[in-house]
């Protein structure tokens, strides 16, 4: 009787990679990209805000805005900061804007969309952080 030991392994390596593949990416990035932009839902606050940061980064909100803009557009940012302040900061950073956008999906952690401006007070970067 002939037994081969290495398709009981195969199948099971190509099962944790098919898991893996489907557990990673899938999580934090997923909601970020379901729903247009809705200023009076943003407005709002809440869990609401991470479905639309997609649209927000694609449509609204590009480098070279000025703040005003960007405070017409999102409203005052639940917290700012200078870049003396963040840790790991761009070089040519000025300003951090934090809005936040509630829980991630695994409700581990809590996001928030970041507004990066340079000296001028123009930004320059837009980036969701997970604390």
């Amino acid at each position: 009787m002939n037994i081969d030991l290495k398709t009981p392994f195969l199948i099971l390596g190509l099962c944790g990679l098919l898991l893996g593949l489907g557990c990673s990416g899938g999580t934090s990035a997923a909601p970020f990209n379901k729903a247009s932009f809705d200023q009076k839902l943003w407005n709002a606050c809440g869990d609401k805000r991470q479905f639309m940061i997609l649209d927000i980064q694609t449509h609204h909100l590009h480098p070279g805005m000025d703040q005003s803009d960007v405070l017409t557009l999102l409203g005052k940012p639940d917290r700012s900061l200078s870049a003396t302040e963040v840790s790991k900061a761009r070089m040519d950073a000025d300003a951090y804007w934090y809005y936040d956008i509630g829980l991630t999906p695994e409700a581990f952690d809590t996001a928030q969309f970041v507004v990066v401006f340079d000296g001028t007070g123009m930004v320059i970067e837009t980036s969701v952080f997970e604390n």
